[in-house]
């Protein structure tokens, strides 16, 4: 009698979270089964001894194949929200390769930011003063001459001024370069502080004409959209959004309005803007 107790305690732990349920109802097939193989022996004909003797075999088979599937594309789905006591089981810091894959993918964003104000330069034919676009390239490439030996590092650099600024500024300790993991891709933050009873989710963006352009937007929105989906933590996380440049930024109201508006106010969403040079006086 014990032991039944013992059995109906644990099945109703396991109950918790998918895992579990899926661990009772694989136990259950094999109880099933092992019971009508071996008290049902003298009525069932050979044909029928014999077809659950293989599906008592190929069973675990497939209940490998399908545990494989669930694992590699939809790990998150297999735990509840009470198994995310610790954060680390589920936000995870990038290792040294996917930290310079990212800072490499920014950098280049750099350039392309150069290219498309360059190409802007034959907007002249169009009717559009040719002193203000060529000013613009010419203050652009400059800026980007200044950081092109190792745009990757000088973008690190942006990165650690930025939170250090915050951590001074909102007296928290932010861990760098974090990430998270869905079924069909890795969403990295800038850093995530991670207090009590809230998540802060920081990302950094640089812009060397203050102008933030669609493709940082859009970035940031399916950043902020696929973590509300996806994160576990029980604890509710907003977002700093955080940009940073050479000149005065131009766009900063605009970006604020069509973010929100694409977001629906269903993320909680901060922003700050720095310029290059306060950065510096302030590292």
């Amino acid at each position: 009698m014990k032991k039944i107790l013992d059995f109906l305690e644990q099945a109703a732990y396991m109950t918790k979270n998918p895992l579990g349920i899926i661990g009772l109802f694989i136990s259950f097939i094999y109880a099933v089964s092992a019971l009508v193989l071996t008290l049902s022996e003298q009525w069932l004909t050979l044909n029928q001894t014999w077809a659950l003797v293989w599906f008592i075999v190929l069973f675990p088979i497939l209940i490998l194949i399908a545990f494989l599937y669930l694992v590699i594309n939809h790990h998150q789905k297999l735990y509840s929200p009470s198994d995310y006591k610790d954060e680390s089981n589920f936000f995870r810091p990038l290792n040294p390769e996917e930290q310079n894959e990212k800072f490499e993918k920014e950098a280049q964003n750099l350039f392309s930011v150069s290219e498309l104000v360059l190409n802007d330069s034959k907007l002249k034919e169009k009717g559009v003063e040719q002193p203000t676009v060529q000013n613009e390239a010419e203050n652009l490439n400059q800026a980007l001459m200044n950081h092109l030996f190792n745009a990757s590092n000088f973008y690190f650099l942006i990165e650690e001024s930025v939170l250090r600024a915050l951590e001074s500024d909102m007296n928290i300790t932010i861990r760098r370069q974090m990430a998270l993991d869905t079924a069909n891709e890795r969403v990295n933050f800038s850093g995530i502080a991670f207090q009590p009873h809230e998540l802060i989710g920081v990302e950094i963006k640089y812009t060397p004409t203050g102008k933030i352009n669609e493709d940082q937007i859009e970035s940031l929105v399916k950043m902020i959209q696929t973590v509300m989906e996806f994160n576990k933590d029980p604890r509710p996380i907003h977002f700093i959004l955080s940009f940073v440049s050479d000149q005065p930024f131009k766009n900063e109201k605009e970006t604020k309005l069509e973010i929100y508006e694409r977001l629906h106010g269903n993320a909680l969403v901060h922003f700050r803007f720095y310029l290059l040079d306060e950065l510096r006086k302030k590292s």
